[in-house]
């Protein structure tokens, strides 16, 4: 398996994501690159606009689905694409901070939730995995 990434994973109605990296924000930021996929941006937008984005919880899962809802609230206000994420060197499993670069294109596809349905966080050979479903 590479160092960082992610794929799509086979499911009946929504769109679910399993990404991995060398630890815990590097697996959140592919999750982040697999859901901006999902709403249309492709890896050749390039943008100097951003917000920002900082969520807190005590639970990993509850931070992921908290972190993925606000972004995904900010795009639906903002009426843009989210195309690339900078991480702020100080998360921690219980805070989460980032940028949100965007451009001003339309999504191709609407994600209506983050759900906990699925939901998984785990660590295998040194390797941190995140698994998110998508309600489109």
């Amino acid at each position: 398996m590479q160092k960082k990434g992610y794929k799509f994973l086979e499911h009946t109605a929504d769109v679910m994501v399993c990404a991995w990296g060398k630890d815990f924000f590097e697996a959140i930021q592919q999750v982040a690159y697999a859901m901006f996929e999902t709403l249309g941006a492709t890896k050749k937008i390039r943008s100097s606009k951003f917000f920002l984005i900082e969520e807190t919880s005590q639970y990993p899962d509850e931070l992921i689905v908290n972190f993925f809802s606000s972004i995904l609230s900010n795009c639906e206000l903002l009426d843009v694409l989210p195309c690339k994420i900078q991480m702020n060197s100080s998360c921690s499993l219980t805070h989460i901070s980032a940028k949100i670069y965007y451009c001003q294109n339309r999504p191709s596809l609407q994600i209506k939730a983050i759900t906990y349905h699925q939901l998984k966080c785990w660590v295998e050979k040194n390797t941190t995995f995140v698994q998110v479903l998508f309600d489109i």
